[in-house]
């Protein structure tokens, strides 16, 4: 009789997991101190929850937005592993909405790594995260 082999993973499970650039654009306007604690923990959470050790292969970039620190809030692209957390001290809420500038600063970014990665051959995806609360009111771009 002859043998059977049996593989526990699938050839797609063998194949490279792509690198995820992960894009979290985070409003810092006034109106988010009255969920400035939900923001923080919901942050986290995802956070917490995302660098597990397996993922290595995520990279994020934060931009946070609000007129007291402009639009151009848009952080350097690092590792999960190096993410900084959000607290009472470092997410102030404050000022008005750009939230258009934002997101076009920070699709320029993404657009740029984008460039770099295809050089590269590797494959990777792009996923956008917008945590606000309300509506643009501030973009001047």
């Amino acid at each position: 009789m002859g043998r059977r082999l049996m593989f526990e993973k699938s050839v797609s499970d063998m194949a490279e997991k792509p690198t995820i650039i992960l894009a979290v654009v985070l409003d810092g306007s006034g109106s988010m101190e009255s969920i400035r604690d939900d923001t923080i923990g919901g942050f986290n959470a995802y956070f917490d929850g995302l660098n597990n050790g397996e993922n290595k292969k995520i990279q994020v970039l934060v931009s946070t937005f609000s007129n007291k620190f402009g639009a151009d809030g848009v952080g350097q692209l690092t590792t999960i592993d190096k993410i900084e957390l959000l607290s009472r001290q470092n997410y102030v809420p404050n000022g008005n909405t750009p939230l258009y500038d934002c997101l076009g600063f920070t699709i320029e970014r993404l657009n740029q790594r984008s460039q770099m990665m295809k050089k590269t051959k590797k494959a990777f995806s792009v996923l956008v995260v917008i945590l606000t609360d309300g509506q643009e009111n501030a973009s001047t771009q």
